[in-house]
């Protein structure tokens, strides 16, 4: 990924920290030494926490990596994401998300394409399929029509306790 990015010097790149998952470690040192490179185009930061993050995204060209935020919030900003590896295999993907597998070619091909204008245009005009962010309100506003007192409720019936 990083042989990629090497191919746009002209956009700064923000690096989260990955999750604590298998090979976490590993994955950091080459974060870092990657920064220590690039250090005035390269931003590392171990969390942005939600409010920062979700901040930044809607200022972002594209996302690239095997994070679920590119399937589930970055289509929510209508930026494209650039989906590595099958980490994400099995889950709901929008028209934002292109999927590519882990060689330099693959990657490559990706990000030139989230970064075309056609393709930003199409993000422009995708809807999220996760939905707007509204669930709990939906959620509130069936169960305020349902009368709880009337419910089925299943009967529980206490045996005997049989003493000798």
């Amino acid at each position: 990924m990083f042989e990629v990015l090497d191919q746009y010097p002209d956009y700064k790149l923000i690096i989260t920290y990955p999750n604590a998952d298998t090979h976490g470690r590993h994955l950091l040192n080459i974060i870092d030494e990657y920064h220590s490179i690039n250090e005035d185009r390269v931003f590392v930061a171990s969390s942005l926490g939600q409010l920062r993050y979700l901040s930044l995204m809607k200022h972002c060209s594209a996302v690239i990596g095997n994070s679920s935020s590119g399937l589930i919030e970055a289509p929510s900003f209508n930026v494209p994401t650039v989906n590595i590896g099958n980490r994400q295999k099995g889950r709901v993907a929008g028209d934002t998300v292109l999927h590519t597998d882990e060689t330099v070619r693959g990657i490559a091909e990706g990000i030139k394409k989230a970064t075309s204008n056609e393709f930003i245009e199409r993000c422009r005009r995708s809807i999220n399929p996760y939905g707007f962010g509204d669930a709990s309100d939906k959620i509130a506003s069936v169960l305020s029509t349902i009368d709880l007192n009337n419910l089925i409720c299943k009967s529980f019936y206490d045996l005997e306790v049989l003493s000798k």
